[in-house]
C-alpha cells in the first residue's frame, strides 16, 4: 500500500508540472527548465533532448524569443490552419465557449479547492491540475489510512478523464504536436499524450487493486 501512496504522490507532481507549463508564459518558466531537477524529469520523453541541446548552444534569448512565439500559436488560436484551436474543452467538443457547466459541476461534486481566478474551467492547464489536486487528496488519505476516501478520490479521477480530458485532449495534442516550431512544446504535447494515456491504464488497475485489497488487505 505504501508503493499505491507513493504512485499518487508521483501522479500528483507530474499532472502539476504538466498543467504549470501549460498555464505559465515560457518567460515565467525559462530559468526553472534549466534546473536539474525539471531536466532529468522530461529528458527521457521525445523532443527534450534535441531542446536541452538547444539551451546550451545557442543564446537563451533566441531561444526564450521563440518560446513566446510557440505558445502564442499554440494556446491562443491565433487562426486556422496557423495554430490549433484554443485549448479549452468547449472549443474541441463543439459547446459554446461559454458552456463549461458540465466541467464546473464535477469540480463542486469533489469539493475541492481549484483557482479559477485566471483561467477558464475548461482550460487543459486547470483540467490537468485538477487531476493533480485529486491525486493529491487520494495520498492524503491514504496517510490517515483511510482506503474508502482514498477510493472515492481515484474513482474522482477515473471519471474526469474519461468523461472529460480524454474526450478532447488527445485531439488538441496531435494538432499541438503538429504545429509546434519548437522542441519544447513538441516535447510537451508528446509527454503530456504518453503520461495520460499510461495514467487511464494504471488507474483501472489501482481500481481493482483497491477493491481486492479492501476483501482482505491490512493498512
Amino acid at each position: 500500500m505504501m508503493d499505491v501512496l507513493k504512485e499518487a504522490e508521483e501522479r500528483s507532481k507530474s499532472f502539476y508540472l504538466l498543467s504549470y507549463f501549460f498555464l505559465e508564459k515560457p518567460q515565467n518558466f525559462f530559468e526553472k527548465i534549466k534546473r536539474k531537477e525539471f531536466i532529468d524529469f522530461f529528458k527521457n520523453f521525445k523532443y527534450f533532448d534535441d531542446f536541452f541541446k538547444e539551451i546550451e548552444n545557442l543564446k537563451e534569448e533566441e531561444i526564450l524569443n521563440r518560446l513566446r512565439i510557440d505558445y502564442t500559436r499554440l494556446m491562443k488560436g491565433i487562426k486556422e490552419g496557423y495554430s490549433p484551436l484554443p485549448p479549452y474543452e468547449s472549443c474541441y467538443r463543439g459547446k459554446k465557449l461559454t458552456d463549461y457547466e458540465d466541467v464546473l459541476n464535477f469540480y463542486k461534486e469533489t469539493n475541492v479547492g481549484i483557482d479559477l481566478k485566471n483561467e477558464m474551467p475548461d482550460h487543459i492547464g486547470i483540467e490537468l491540475k485538477f487531476i493533480s489536486v485529486l491525486a493529491y487528496k487520494e495520498k492524503k488519505y491514504l496517510e490517515r489510512k483511510d482506503l474508502k476516501e482514498a477510493e472515492k478520490f481515484l474513482n474522482y479521477q477515473k471519471k474526469f478523464l474519461e468523461k472529460h480530458i480524454l474526450k478532447w485532449v488527445l485531439d488538441f495534442l496531435k494538432e499541438m504536436e503538429e504545429k509546434a516550431t519548437t522542441n519544447f512544446y513538441k516535447g510537451l504535447s508528446s509527454i503530456t499524450r504518453e503520461i495520460l494515456l499510461d495514467t487511464k491504464g494504471r488507474i483501472d488497475e489501482l481500481i481493482k487493486f483497491y477493491k481486492n485489497f479492501k476483501k482482505g488487505g491490512d493498512l
